[in-house]
């Protein structure tokens, strides 16, 4: 039984140090994204370092009209996003947790003022291109707080320097 404990502990500290997220040379941290769906926005990204900043469009289906159909409601968002735990899978560059909060203001459907709060992991799938997946506190006084899923696709290019 001693034998077959100390076998599994080396195996998991050899998995441990096998799994460390390492930056390859052609990995950055400094990029534009384009966001294409919900997470952050549908809008662009300035990310150097651990720190992004992302301005855009936030479409949510919060409400729902008198038959019971889905409504959407948009909203205009800007915030900041943290980058964290780098892991290489599928791509040269890094995969990403994040945790990002936001100030969202409502378009349609008489939603004013409101906060966001994500959390999610953003997958480097292959060159450029970027699959995420996390969930949403979405926050406004007067309202009952919501938890939305995040899907996201992105595009980033990366800058210079």
């Amino acid at each position: 039984m001693n034998t077959l404990r100390t076998a599994f502990l080396l195996g998991a500290l050899g998995l441990t140090s096998t799994a460390r997220a390492e930056e390859p040379p052609s990995a950055t941290n400094h990029e534009l994204l384009i966001h294409g769906w919900r997470s952050p926005s549908i809008g662009v990204e300035y990310r150097r370092g651990f720190l992004g900043i992302h301005a855009g469009a936030y479409p949510t289906v919060i409400s729902r009209d008198t038959s019971g159909g889905s409504e959407t409601t948009w909203f205009a968002k800007a915030g900041l996003t943290g980058y964290f735990l780098p892991l290489r899978l599928t791509s040269e560059r890094p995969s990403l947790a994040f945790v990002s909060v936001a100030y969202l203001r409502g378009l349609n459907r008489g939603w004013d003022d409101a906060f966001f709060l994500e959390a999610g992991f953003r997958w480097a799938v292959w060159k450029g291109l970027d699959l995420r997946l996390g969930a949403g506190l979405l926050l406004a006084p007067g309202r009952s707080p919501r938890v939305n899923p995040t899907p996201g696709v992105s595009w980033s290019f990366p800058l210079p320097g």
